[in-house]
């Protein structure tokens, strides 16, 4: 199976606003949060050692484009929350409406 790559373009003001969001915002939010997956969804999957392709689970490598969706949100980042690029006010993921 291969991968197709997606491009999107995008204005500076969105692209600085999301620089600003991954630079003040989401690091208060997920720096030593307490979030954990909750028992329902399963067993947090703790993420170590990691880089843009993958990294080490619960002490195993994986790449990131090997996991499923609800894998993904239960991914807990070395410093506490979630590892999602988007995350709530408690470090968690964003929740489904």
């Amino acid at each position: 199976m291969s991968s197709v790559g997606r491009s999107r373009r995008t204005g500076y003001r969105a692209l600085a606003e999301v620089h600003r969001y991954l630079d003040l915002m989401r690091p208060l939010a997920v720096e030593g949060s307490a979030w954990r997956p909750s028992a329902r969804t399963g067993e947090p999957l703790l993420v170590s050692e990691f880089d843009a392709v993958g990294g080490r689970v619960n002490g195993r490598r994986v790449r990131w484009a090997a996991l499923r969706p609800g894998e993904r949100l239960r991914l807990v980042a070395p410093g506490g929350g979630s590892m999602l690029v988007a995350v709530r006010g408690d470090g968690g993921p964003p929740r489904a409406r």
